[in-house]
């Protein structure tokens, strides 16, 4: 959260779970609630959204009654509702989770008091309302089990051990989760540079003079020219392409056509190209179901078989997919440049075996 908020990006709400299962809120559940009171800030309580779930785990009339006492407690979520919260049933099913997500995206971006805190006021998070409350927390329970290792020093003992084994399972857990990052970063930096390499010499000829790369203002564009078929004049070159952040900072349901000739594309030819980029005709392959050959439209390739397509059809062909095997995965592939049938999937599209 303080990193986006330092990048200038607001939430437009925050979500707190409970379980209508629970026949009340337990004293853990009691102490996160008010750690997440702390963090929000009354000025944000208007975007909070309380969420309860697990409603087929008790009756309706049982649920009800929970779900009004959670209302009206001064001591519960009371005090959010009356800032201007919302309260919402989630019954397990996507118009729930729907409803859930629209009412976030009407609320206006807010900012929570632990960003202001840790950001514009420059604190520590023991200085924050949150850390205040939770080291307020931490010594009413050792004050609380203070007289009790005084009568039974063994206790006291198991419950360092638990603690400090509790301490190394997180630092491992912390350890793992930056060696996989680490790696991930290495494997995102690979699949840059082999994007980057032309698919053969002629590539490195190709410069798209009139043309400029609308992600790192580089012109011309050399190589690979990816236009925006949405937009009437927004283009990529291939590192842009490639970038994460960068095609998060565009509309990530925009569609982009790899231009392999240096010439300008007029916003008719883009509509051309639009079309031809929702029906590509796959030259040289063919279904291996119904035999129709090319296959035009989305080439749905078996990702467990070495060298197995089926057209759109055949692959929404219930039949079909049985006499296959049906645990197989099927991928859909839209862009015919992609020839070779041994080409692994990656987050990035297609990669040559190595």
């Amino acid at each position: 959260m303080v990193i986006r908020y330092r990048s200038g990006q607001k939430l437009n709400g925050i979500i707190y779970m409970h379980r209508i299962s629970d026949c009340r809120l337990s004293g853990p559940s009691r102490r996160i609630f008010k750690l997440f009171q702390r963090l929000c800030g009354e000025e944000a309580f208007g975007n909070v959204v309380i969420v309860t779930n697990m409603w087929d785990k008790v009756p309706p009339e049982v649920g009800a009654e929970r779900e009004a006492e959670l209302e009206t407690d001064q001591y519960l979520f009371k005090s959010i509702l009356e800032k201007g919260g919302k309260m919402f049933r989630h019954n397990n099913t996507v118009p729930s989770a729907h409803m859930i997500l629209l009412h976030l995206a009407s609320k206006s971006p807010v900012v929570l008091r632990i960003q202001k805190e840790l950001v514009d006021q420059s604190r520590s998070l023991a200085q924050t309302a949150v850390g205040v409350e939770l080291n307020r927390q931490m010594s009413d329970v050792l004050d609380s089990r203070a007289g009790i290792f005084a009568n039974n020093p063994a206790m006291l003992i198991r419950e360092k051990a638990e603690a400090l084994k509790q301490t190394m399972e997180v630092i491992e857990a912390l350890e793992a989760e930056k060696a996989a990052r680490v790696e991930a970063e290495k494997e995102l930096g690979r699949l840059r540079e082999e994007a980057e390499k032309p698919k053969d010499a002629g590539m490195q000829n190709i410069v798209h003079k009139s043309v400029w790369c609308d992600g790192c203002k580089t012109k011309p564009i050399f190589g690979v020219r990816h236009k925006c078929l949405q937009c009437k004049d927004y283009d990529l070159c291939t590192t842009c392409l490639c970038s994460p952040k960068l095609r998060a900072s565009h509309d990530a349901k925009h569609t982009f056509f790899p231009v392999d000739t240096p010439k300008d594309l007029t916003a008719y030819q883009a509509e051309k190209l639009k079309l031809e980029a929702e029906n590509p005709t796959h030259l040289g392959f063919q279904c291996d179901a119904c035999q129709v050959r090319p296959i035009v439209g989305a080439r749905n390739r078996c990702m467990n078989c070495r060298d197995f397509n089926l057209c759109q059809t055949c692959v929404s062909s219930r039949q079909v997919r049985l006499q296959h095997d049906k645990d197989h995965v099927f991928f859909p592939m839209d862009d015919p440049q992609k020839r070779d049938p041994n080409v692994p999937v990656t987050s990035f599209g297609m990669r040559p075996a190595p």
